[in-house]
């Protein structure tokens, strides 16, 4: 059976998209930490994919529904996951495969189930961004003393629900929405703890099932809950003054994908 992806760029006269690589899990969210691929499964577990070798660990986060990863370059075998509901910051050692601790976010919406969808530390805030997948709202959080406290909220650009990704670069902020299949990218400016957007930008998709996004040097990473990985040039994700939206890549893939 031929599994081919065909990416229709209709922006800067033709570009062509690719799948990446495919895993077995229910993908919910990635981050790319010194060369290593970190994926996690919205049925309790963590893919750590190292030169092509994939492993699986489900180790003290068995049966949680995972929809968030970052991590803190300070903290070299952490990460941080995010537990959609009840809404949970989860801190965890990747050496030795077990949850640190749990800190519970205080003030979170949590309609039905529908709580956090979008997680990312924040290096020039020293906190943490957590995404609302009920009304796209942004709740930023600093753990001080090994408390988690509040610090702030502001609201996602580009659509108003089904926030399932987000993530920071120097000072660019990716949001990723599913059900409209749109990336929207600010710039981002930080003073205190205040939040600004700026030069926001709406690129369309066209990936359904989109559910987590990581970015490199050159590339715009998005993982399916279906569990491939696709990527994207990073160079069609730009800011300058044209219009505010632009439709980068329609998907045409075999089904058995």
């Amino acid at each position: 059976m031929i599994n081919t992806i065909l990416l229709v760029m209709q922006m800067l006269g033709g570009f062509a998209g690719e799948l990446y690589f495919k895993t077995k899990i229910e993908s919910s969210d990635m981050i790319i930490r010194e060369g290593k691929i970190y994926i996690v499964d919205d049925e309790g577990g963590l893919l750590t994919v190292n030169g092509g070798k994939q492993t699986l660990t489900t180790k003290g986060i068995k049966g949680l529904d995972l929809e968030g990863i970052t991590f803190n370059p300070k903290e070299p075998s952490v990460v941080y996951l995010g537990q959609e509901s009840p809404p949970t910051l989860i801190k965890y050692d990747v050496a030795n495969k077990k949850v640190v601790k749990k800190y519970p976010l205080k003030d979170f919406p949590d309609a039905d189930g529908n709580g956090m969808e979008a997680l990312t530390y924040v290096p020039a805030m020293d906190a943490f961004f957590c995404g609302s997948q009920a009304d796209g709202s942004i709740h930023i959080y600093r753990l001080e003393n090994n408390r988690l406290n509040k610090i702030g909220t502001f609201q996602a650009p580009g659509a108003d629900s089904d926030l399932a990704g987000m993530t920071v670069e120097g000072n660019r902020i990716y949001f990723l929405f599913d059900d409209p299949q749109i990336i929207a990218v600010s710039e981002l400016q930080i003073s205190g703890d205040n939040v600004e957007l700026s030069n926001t930008k709406t690129f369309s998709i066209k990936i359904p099932d989109a559910e987590g996004i990581a970015v490199d040097a050159s590339w715009v990473y998005i993982c399916k809950d279906s569990g491939p990985v696709y990527r994207i040039d990073k160079k069609l994700f730009q800011l300058g003054e044209t219009d505010n939206e632009a439709i980068i890549g329609e998907e045409i893939l075999d089904q058995s994908i």
